[in-house]
């Protein structure tokens, strides 16, 4: 209570606040009123028009109405006293003919349709309208029987599918009731002639509906119930028992809310304004009661000041033509020695002096008081020092009977003109800079961009909406990536695209931008400014001149000063292609040296053991023969050691093989040709061919090459089918198949066998390791899969295996 208490008292005690406030109020209330009043002037018009609106439609509805009406008191004439009815087809075509807004006349005798016109209406002969057609219709026919007048209802399907409205005459001949005379209107035909349709360019909803005479409930069968409101009109048309709505397509928002919050608005802008002026308003007062006062009470204070103004100040006697007063800044100006002198006394240095030729347009003031002279004036010291200024002179106001005095305004501009010449030498060399640059430099104006952005709402949403947006929005993105302007390019951006100059860089730009890359990069930049960014870094893409794909680093940066409306935009594009593409490169080589190293890691885990196991050997065997007595048994243990050291030789052998293999980084490629690295590989082996009496069959095309190492080739297919061989069914002729395929992008070389076969479910796991036997055939050395498992590799294939135990296995080398 207190705080608010204190709030009340500083708002009594601040007289343009307070003033202001209730100016707002009263602006805010009179422009409420007179909203209000436009909007039931609005709503008044709005009324009559749509008065107007029904009234036309009633108008077309009544004609068709008029048309039934005079249709069936047509047809019912040719119904007799006896109720036999004559010349039907005749009278039923005259009577549409003469009421052309008809569809069909009918004749409807006991509640059976039996006459009927035109032809296309005699699906309906014979059918009932009590009980053959729609409840609403036969409730409709019985309110017309009960009432002994005409009924018109509807809208209802027809027996010829059709949406209709029938009116409904009984006929009763004598006392008693003889039938029906019906007459139907097209639904569509009706709406349609009185141009009753809803759209969103209508000037008018309209709603339609009609009470069933079954239950008496409401149906609406255009449109909706629209809600109340001085905008809506309903009328129970006549002699239809249907409902007819008609509003007008104007919003409450339009027509108050928002005059009204702009009022709001503009009420609180004027009374911002008002409090402003006020407030500007009582502190002059304020200030020139306290000026008032202390020129009353120190003249030597404001002498100080006048003294101490950072603009120099000098009066001229108009008779004399001499300095009467000069403040301390106007003599430092100018080299004055005195300071403030009485009329008459002149310093050292005179007025004629300083002024000469500015004194002499002092007659051009005129005697009105009104107009200055105002210019710049170059005064050289005594020391020759070269003094600018810029200075006014005018009149003061006197008496006609007093002389006038001129005051003379100086400002030492001497210090601006050097920065001015410092700036034009500073734009000179940022523009020598700029074009002499290494680096490809664009120089960019986005205010029109930027303009457009904030026009259509868009900046302040973040990153992701305005790239969504603009993904969806193709065509708005190019309207604004059309607006910005290049201001100028320096010489290496048409190097950088491999042109001979600025002018064929322009003239082939659209070529050079690599589309996707280019709408990413300018969603993002979009982006960016919409955000407040006023730098941005991306890689992009661009062709240049010989249609070669480059990358590069674009920083895009506003220069400062002119972050408000980004119209100086520095664009720097480095091409980082062959970079890119060393980077890639020892990315590559990196990778290949640590598989090889991870590699070379396994071997040496592997070298370690088997070395440690046959040493380890050999050392149990020296010893033995070392401390054996026995002559013999030193012979039986030297030729075990003797036996070791050969399997240890044959290990190294096949360690170095392995060395060999995993040593080798860079292995050369060339196209090879599969079969006759084949047939060559069946020549090497043709001695072991014939001792197993095996069958080799080559079925690979003559045209089949792979890109690989031709060695490698070799050996893979040596190891292959040796393996075959040497893992033979004994007793059974080997037969090896060599085929070739291709599967999408890799080319397939299979070896298939009909030997022994590995149990995968228990060796697969170790089929190529190194050193990893699982048989017990003496040549097996464990190194050959293993030798031809990492060649394949190194080459960037693979090898897969797929064997059953006494079938056969295959191997199948898949190469890109």
């Amino acid at each position: 209570m207190r705080e608010q208490s204190t709030s009340n008292q500083n708002i009594l005690k601040n007289p343009p606040l307070l003033i202001s406030i209730l100016a707002a109020i009263v602006v805010f209330i009179i422009a409420l009123l007179i909203i209000e009043q436009r909007r039931n002037i609005k709503i008044t018009q709005a009324r009559f028009e749509l008065a107007t609106e029904m009234k036309r439609v009633n108008v077309m509805f009544n004609d068709f109405f008029s048309d039934m009406y005079s249709g069936l008191a047509a047809i019912t004439r040719i119904i007799d006293d006896k109720g036999n009815v004559h010349n039907f087809d005749t009278a039923a075509k005259e009577v549409l003919a003469n009421n052309r807004r008809l569809t069909s006349i009918s004749l409807i005798p006991g509640g059976t349709i039996k006459y009927t016109y035109p032809a296309t209406n005699h699906s309906a002969l014979g059918k009932s309208i009590l009980y053959a057609g729609s409840k609403e219709e036969a409730a409709g026919a019985l309110a017309a029987f009960k009432s002994k007048k005409i009924v018109i209802a509807g809208p209802f399907t027809n027996f010829s599918k059709r949406e209709s409205i029938a009116a409904r005459l009984p006929v009763v001949i004598g006392d008693k009731f003889w039938g029906f005379a019906s007459a139907l209107v097209s639904l569509e035909d009706l709406l349609k002639t009185s141009n009753v349709k809803n759209s969103d360019s209508s000037q008018y909803g309209y709603s339609l509906s009609y009470l069933s005479y079954i239950n008496g409930k409401e149906c609406f069968f255009l449109g909706n119930k629209p809600a109340d409101g001085p905008t809506t009109l309903e009328e129970q048309m006549s002699p239809i028992n249907w409902k007819f709505y008609i509003t007008a397509q104007q919003s409450s928002f339009s027509l108050f809310w928002l005059p009204s919050i702009l009022s709001l608005l503009g009420s609180v802008i004027v009374g911002v304004s008002m409090k402003r002026t006020l407030d500007k308003t009582f502190k002059l007062q304020t200030l020139v009661f306290q000026k008032d006062r202390q020129i009353a009470e120190a003249q030597k204070e404001f002498k100080a000041i006048f003294d101490n103004a950072p603009i120099g100040f000098a009066l001229i006697n108009q008779e004399t033509r001499k300095f009467s007063n000069t403040n301390e800044t106007f003599r430092r100006i100018f080299g004055l020695e005195t300071g403030i002198f009485p009329e008459g006394n002149e310093p050292v240095a005179g007025t004629e002096e300083i002024f000469s030729d500015i004194l002499a347009k002092i007659n051009e003031i005129k005697d009105d008081n009104a107009g200055q002279l105002s210019g710049d004036y170059k005064h050289v010291t005594k020391q020759g020092d070269e003094i600018w200024t810029h200075y006014k002179l005018f009149a003061l106001p006197a008496p006609a009977d007093q002389n006038r005095k001129y005051v003379v305004i100086a400002e030492d501009i001497t210090e601006k003109l050097a920065a001015e010449r410092k700036l034009k030498h500073s734009e000179k060399k940022y523009r020598y800079l700029f074009d002499e640059s290494p680096v490809a430099l664009w120089e960019e104006d986005f205010s029109e961009v930027v303009a457009l952005l904030r026009k259509n709402g868009m900046m302040g949403k973040s990153e992701d909406e305005i790239i969504e947006y603009f993904t969806r929005q193709p065509n708005a993105l190019a309207s604004y990536t059309g607006l910005v302007k290049i201001k100028s390019i320096n010489d290496e951006c048409f190097r950088q695209y491999k042109f001979n100059s600025k002018e064929e860089l322009f003239a082939h730009f659209p070529k050079t931008l690599v589309q996707d890359s280019n709408l990413n990069t300018s969603k993002k930049i979009l982006a960016a400014i919409c955000n407040g960014k006023h730098q941005f870094k991306s890689e992009s893409l661009f062709y240049d001149s010989e249609g070669k794909m480059r990358t590069c680093i674009l920083s895009w940066q506003v220069i400062p000063g002119h972050e408000e409306n980004y119209d100086q935009i520095i664009l720097t594009t480095v091409d980082i292609t062959d970079l890119k593409n060393s980077k890639e490169e020892l990315r590559k080589s990196l990778e290949k040296l640590d598989h090889q190293n991870k590699r070379l890691l396994d071997f040496s885990y592997i070298v370690s053991h088997n070395l440690r196991s046959h040493a380890s050997n050999i050392q149990s065997l020296t010893d033995l023969i070392l401390s054996s007595q026995d002559i013999e048994e030193k012979k039986e243990l030297v030729i075990y050691l003797h036996k070791v050291v050969k399997i240890l030789g044959s290990s190294i052998d096949a360690l170095n093989d392995v060395v060999t293999i995993n040593a080798d980084v860079d292995v050369s490629q060339q196209q090879v040709k599969l079969r006759e690295a084949v047939d060559k590989t069946v020549h090497v082996l043709s001695d072991k061919i014939r001792q197993k009496e095996g069958v080799i069959l080559n079925n690979i095309p003559k045209d089949a090459t792979i890109f690989h190492n031709r060695a490698y080739i070799e050996s893979i297919l040596l190891n292959l089918i040796s393996n075959s061989l040497k893992y033979s069914k004994p007793n059974v002729c080997p037969v090896v198949s060599i085929t070739y395929s291709q599967e999408n992008s890799e080319k397939i070389l299979t070896v298939n066998d009909n030997g022994i076969g590995i149990d995968l479910e228990k060796n697969g796991h170790k089929l190529f390791g190194l050193f990893k036997t699982f048989t017990h055939n003496p040549d097996a050395k464990g190194v050959g899969l293993y030798i031809t498992k990492r060649q394949i590799e190194a080459m960037g294939g693979r090898i897969t295996v797929d064997s059953i135990v006494n079938v056969g296995t295959t191997f199948k080398i898949y190469f890109k």
